[in-house]
């Protein structure tokens, strides 16, 4: 950036260059040093010290309203939303043919090709 802004270019320009904000390069341009490009570090889950009691105890016995307050009396402080989130995630994913639904619940493909049709008609015309 530095040899761009010395060959002339305005900041404007060498931020449609470099695909970044202008005032991303203004800031870049007054550092004296290149920014700290190191990937932040993973944080540990508020959650984790629970995770082993909930996966015991998430057997189908007991919902997760009943397993949140369980450790919220542990001694658990974060959000509650992260329960269903985890249990969720701990789960095995369902085969292709168990998401296919039902010939029951599938929708009545006509009106939608009719819909197609009366449109592929006045374009025709």
């Amino acid at each position: 950036m530095r040899h761009w802004r010395e060959e002339g270019l305005t900041i404007s320009a060498i931020a449609s260059l470099a695909h970044l904000d202008r005032k991303t390069i203004r800031k870049y341009l007054n550092t004296d040093h290149c920014p700290d490009w190191r990937v932040p570090r993973a944080r540990v889950s508020k959650l984790a010290p629970y995770e082993t009691y909930l996966l015991e105890h998430a057997d189908g016995q007991r919902t997760v309203r009943q397993l949140g307050p369980d450790i919220q009396a542990q001694g658990f402080t974060g959000s509650l939303s992260t329960v269903p989130a985890f249990l969720a995630k701990d789960q095995p994913s369902a085969t292709p043919a168990d998401r296919t639904p039902s010939v029951a619940t599938q929708p009545d493909p006509t009106p939608c090709h009719l819909a197609v049709a009366r449109t592929l008609g006045r374009l025709n015309r």
